[in-house]
């Protein structure tokens, strides 16, 4: 009887299961702002490798095209060929399966739609899909979170991309941005002129210059025949030559972005995307691609808008 009572007692008190259950706790809310950061910095890393890829990619295309670029406009071109960096890449990435022909890169199948979703889940290589969108339902237009910041003495929307496995690395330069360009509104880093948000301080200032994907030229000065688009300009393939960094103001193509992470944070002309996002030391930025191939984390006040 003596060896069943003290057995019996053997058991943890419920003082003792509280006090266990506390210290796990605690340990848990110590350890886990560590383990976010962890992970964070994980995706980043990843983010970069990505665009890493992207951006040796787009150094193999150059070699094989006399310096020309592939004709990308933004995620809304008319075809997945002229708005999907992955499409426009396709031919020099080994190993993919072939496009079926409804989807091939002239057909307009680039809004979210059946095909969009038969491509992401069948065709898109992983590594244009940002790490931080896993898990994200697939998205072709931004998306207003119907919140709001206050920076300074100004309020700013809050948006969010809410693309998941899509191209997530956005082309910088939209259509008829070149020509502005050419103007002077966009200028380089390094102790030049800034490009400032318009809607003034403490909005940012772009920190390096904008290299578009096409070359834009004013309806005037080609001949009618030649006018494939409706309006008054017309893309075509470009060079980041000598004469488009000088357009831009850049010192060189280590210090022109020509893509970014459309999941980091940016600033646009209507807000703040992704507020917070791809955090560093506390500050939302997102991971930019340079026409020198090399990656730079930015901050998302100092990004966008173009």
């Amino acid at each position: 009887m003596k060896t069943l009572e003290r057995q019996a007692n053997n058991g943890f008190t419920l003082v003792e299961l509280l006090v266990v259950i506390a210290i796990i706790a605690t340990l848990l809310s110590i350890l886990m702002p560590s383990l976010n950061l962890a992970r964070n910095q994980a995706r980043l890393l990843t983010d970069s490798a990505n665009a890493k890829q992207i951006g040796t990619l787009t150094a193999t295309y150059r070699a094989s095209n006399n310096n020309y670029v592939p004709m990308v406009g933004n995620r809304f071109s008319k075809t997945a060929g002229t708005s999907l960096l992955s499409v426009a890449f396709r031919d020099y990435i080994g190993g993919l399966t072939k496009l079926p022909d409804d989807l091939s890169p002239d057909k307009d199948w680039h809004t979210l739609n059946n095909k969009v979703l038969k491509y992401n889940d069948k065709y898109l290589p992983n590594f244009f899909s940002c790490p931080f969108g896993r898990g994200k339902a697939a998205s072709g237009k931004p998306m207003a979170l119907n919140k709001t910041v206050k920076i300074g003495s100004t309020t700013f929307p809050l948006l969010s991309m809410g693309d998941g496995k899509f191209d997530s690395y956005q082309v910088s330069g939209d259509a008829g941005r070149e020509t502005s360009a050419g103007s002077g509104l966009f200028y380089g880093s390094k102790g030049m002129r800034y490009m400032a948000h318009p809607w003034g301080m403490p909005h940012g200032t772009l920190k390096y210059a904008l290299l578009p994907w096409n070359a834009d030229v004013i309806k005037n000065l080609i001949p009618e025949s030649e006018i494939k688009n409706e309006g008054r300009v017309v893309k075509y393939p470009t060079k980041w030559s000598g004469t488009e960094l000088k357009k831009v103001r850049a010192c060189g193509e280590s210090d022109a972005i020509v893509a970014w992470c459309s999941l980091g944070e940016f600033m646009d002309w209507y807000g703040i995307f992704n507020y917070k996002s791809h955090m560093k030391k506390k500050i939302g930025g997102t991971t930019a691609l340079f026409a020198d191939t090399h990656v730079e984390w930015v901050p998302g006040t100092q990004i966008g808008w173009n």
